[in-house]
């Protein structure tokens, strides 16, 4: 999915995601990630704010989306109530303080 959203297909991706029977914390991850790469961050949090699991790869996934459209408030607002954090929240984080 990344790589075809970084190809400018994401629009196909989006077809492909919604018509997956089954999806997992790593597909709603995928897109999460393709829909902020291309600046449609407020999408990606719509998505985020629908998933059922999440795990800090997503967190993370959305903190990133946030830091590099550089809406750092959502980033502080989002790593704060993140429940768990890694090495990589961390270092996602820094270019937001």
């Amino acid at each position: 999915m990344i790589a075809m959203a970084q190809s400018g297909c994401l629009d196909e991706v989006y077809r492909l995601f919604d018509e997956m029977l089954e999806r997992d914390v790593i597909s709603w991850t995928s897109m999460v990630a393709a829909l902020s790469h291309n600046g449609r961050v407020d999408e990606a949090r719509a998505l985020f704010d629908r998933m059922l699991e999440r795990n800090v790869v997503s967190w993370n996934a959305m903190i990133s989306g946030y830091v590099q459209n550089l809406r750092l408030d959502q980033t502080l607002e989002l790593f704060v109530k993140m429940p768990e954090r890694d090495i990589v929240s961390w270092n996602t984080r820094l270019p937001g303080l």
